[in-house]
Parts: C-alpha cells; structure tokens; sequence
C-alpha cells in the first residue's frame, strides 16, 4: 500500500502526524485533545467538544456554519469524545475535497482548516461565554446520551462492571459523567474549562491526504502556542491494571428480562500482539471458542464475547443469559480460557485467527480516518508499523506465545446484572 507516514514534534511540544495516500480524493485534518479522566473535569470535556462543532465568531449561527461549509464542496466537521485506557480523547475533525478534484483546481484546503481553527479557537461568544442556546442543546445532547446508556442494559453493565475493575484508577470513570454532574455545568464552567482543555491538554494534529500545505499545520500549531508556547504532558498509555488478591463477585438487580454477565481477566505482563490474537481466538470471532462452545453447543447465552483492553492488561468477556444458566455460564468460560493455556486448539483455527484479523487490519487502508486512528495507536506504543507490517508480525506468533498469554490472564471480577427478585420482568 502506498502510505506514507511520518511523525515530528513542533516547537511548542505539538505532535504533528502526516499521513499521505495519494489514492484518496480528499483531505482529512484531526486535533487530538488528550487529558487524564478526571471525575470533574472530563464530563465537561465531553460537553465543550461537541459544543465547538455549532458555530464560531465568523459564522454564529449553525446555518450561517453550515452555509459557509457547502461553499467549500460540502466539507463535513466532525466531534467526538471517548475514553482510551485512562485517558479522554477530544477529537475535531475536518474532511473536504482534495485541491486538485476541485473545478478548476480551486485551493479550499486552506479554507477548509481556517473553519477548523475559528470553531476551536474563536468560538461565538456571547457576554464572554458561549451561546446560551447552544450550551442547552449540547447539554441535552449529552443528557440523553447518558440516559441512553442506562437504557441499553449491555453497554450499562459494562460501565458499571468497569468501576468494580478499575476502582481507583481513571479509565473506572465515564468521560460523560452522570445525569447529576451534567446538570449541575453552568455556562461559566464550562467556558473555563474550554480555555483550560486548549491550555493543558496533550495535542496531536493529523493532516491526511495529498496537497495540504505546510502553512496549514503551522497556523493550527501556532493557534495552540498561544494558549502554552511549551506545551509538555506524557502520555503513560501503558499502565497494567492490577489484579485483585481475590476475585471480586458482585451482583446488581434491575427490571431487566436478559441478565448480564460480566468477567474482567488481568495479565501483569503483555505482549499485545500475541494477546490481541489469544483474546480474538478465546472470544472475538464467529468461529472462536466462546462462540462455538459456550453460545452455539451448549446454549448457555445469547451471546459471549471477549476483547482486551489494552493499556490496562485486561481481558473482558460480556455475555448475555438466562439467570438460571449464570453459574455454569461461568464455568464455562473459565474452562474455555483454561482450554487456550493449555494449548487446547488446533494450527488451522489459530491460522483462521490471523487471516481474520490481517484482514481486519488492512480494511484500514480505506478510509483516512482509520488509517490516522491506526498510526495515532501505533504512535502510543512507541511503534510505526502499517497494517501490512503488523500483518507479518501476526504470522511469525507462535503457538507457544498464545499459549503463554492465556496463562498470565487470572480473574479479578465477576459482575452480573440481574432481574428483580419477584419483580416483573421488562
């Protein structure tokens, strides 16, 4: 594939990423906003970010916004907040047609990034705040997205078995926050802590496509030195979870049809690689041993997955059952872990494995979002590998060291969401 990357460090502690595929017909620009979890500030992160999208001083009003957005052949900003191991991403974005597609060979790249940069930082002030009405329709925004979460059993299972797994540590808390902690952000605050995430936060810039100019990412370079000329936060990535003296159980009772089961596995040592292939054998596939055994043969839950959560050293499987099927569903998974460390799966299942996840990798060549994701988590561990290199390190794993990752993962909590007791069923 013909991908060029490169990564340097600006003058003012910026990291700059320059991602070129000359296939691609349109450019892609992405600020990173990167800031520890914290249980005050990161809700109101969460709210900033998708508020910066609305408007900006050259253009108040989200129409005259988007108005200014299809001149430029439809340009599209996009927003979004998320947690990675204990940290909170914040992310702007800009996609927008290529220089050289455009009639005539018109120049909108530079065009496109002033847009970028007035939304972050000239946003539309009002009073010295930001606009009141979009302040309130951002913070329903987030309100619902909060009750969503609670409405949606799974991903609310998980987030409260992620606070029993991480007690004490960042990555435990949510980047939305609750209900209360949203309803309580004032429009002060929140413009406060605007100026604080532009101030303080760790920044990366990716700047995706073929003709964009270095004028580009030095005005977005120099729009941030001016909030911290020597901006400076490592980013410690990679800091295992430990692994409780005894496993934790835990159980929770609401109107609920479906029970959740929730098992977190932490490992002391990692080998991402090795533990990335041992998860999507154990649980990350159709053809994987929690699928075949635990969901298809012996019927035990609706479904049952496992994923790693890297960063932390920590192996989760979720599943979905009946409370009657709990313990054994339990047992089972336990086996099926204890079936990988012992080497209790065949050459071609294991070759299957990584000829699903190559194939996985290399769909990040499609698209520049995915393929700047890709060197942005590739940049946190301190590596440069493409898709095609990671590919061949996939290949050369052996058996011994997906065996070796099945056995450094212990349990550490056992979470299950439940129906109540003589209640009636929803």
């Amino acid at each position: 594939m013909s991908v060029n990357f490169t990564q340097n460090f600006h003058e003012s502690g910026i990291n700059v990423i320059r991602i070129r595929d000359d296939k691609f017909k349109s450019n892609y620009i992405c600020i990173r906003l990167v800031t520890p979890i914290d249980a005050k500030k990161s809700p109101r992160n969460s709210l900033t970010i998708d508020l910066l999208t609305m408007s900006n001083s050259a253009c108040p009003t989200r129409e005259q916004l988007e108005e200014s957005l299809a001149d430029l052949y439809g340009v599209s900003l996009g927003s979004c907040s998320y947690r990675m191991a204990d940290y909170q991403m914040c992310e702007l974005s800009a996609v927008f047609l290529a220089d050289d597609c455009t009639i005539g060979g018109e120049v909108i790249s530079d065009k496109a990034a002033e847009i970028l940069r007035c939304c972050i930082f000239e946003p539309h002030f009002e009073n010295g705040c930001f606009s009141e009405k979009y302040f309130r329709i951002r913070k329903q925004s987030q309100l619902d997205a909060i009750r969503s979460i609670i409405n949606e059993k799974r991903q609310y299972a998980m987030q409260r078995a992620f606070s029993e797994i991480f007690r004490g540590e960042p990555i435990a808390l949510s980047t939305l926050g609750t209900i209360e902690e949203t309803e309580s952000i004032t429009l002060p605050e929140l413009t406060e802590s605007y100026r604080d995430l532009l101030k303080n936060a760790a920044v990366t810039i990716t700047i995706g496509g073929t003709d964009i100019p270095d004028s580009v990412c030095d005005m977005l370079c120099e729009s941030f030195a001016k909030f911290n000329p020597h901006r400076d936060m490592p980013i410690d990535y990679y800091r295992s979870s430990p692994c409780k003296a005894e496993t934790l159980y835990l159980s929770e009772q609401l109107d609920v049809r479906q029970c959740k089961l929730v098992m977190a596995f932490k490992s002391p040592k990692t080998n991402i690689y090795a533990d990335k292939v041992m998860s999507v054998l154990l649980g990350g596939c159709p053809t994987s041993k929690l699928h075949i055994n635990v969901r298809e043969k012996l019927s035990l839950c609706y479904y049952c997955s496992a994923r790693l959560i890297e960063g932390k050293g920590t192996l989760i499987v979720d599943s979905g059952l009946d409370k009657e099927n709990i313990k054994t569903t339990q047992e089972e998974i336990l086996r099926q872990l204890d079936a990988v460390a012992s080497g209790d799966f065949t050459d071609e299942e294991l070759e299957n494995v990584k000829l699903l996840m190559c194939s996985a990798f290399r769909s990040n060549y499609d698209n520049l979002a995915d393929i700047d994701d890709w060197y942005y988590l590739q940049m946190l561990r301190g590596t440069s590998y493409s898709p095609d290199e990671v590919c061949d390190i996939l290949r050369a794993l052996t058996r011994e060291e997906i065996i070796e990752s099945a056995k450094g993962f212990k349990p550490d909590t056992v979470y299950v969401l439940e129906p109540l007791q003589g209640g009636e069923k929803q």
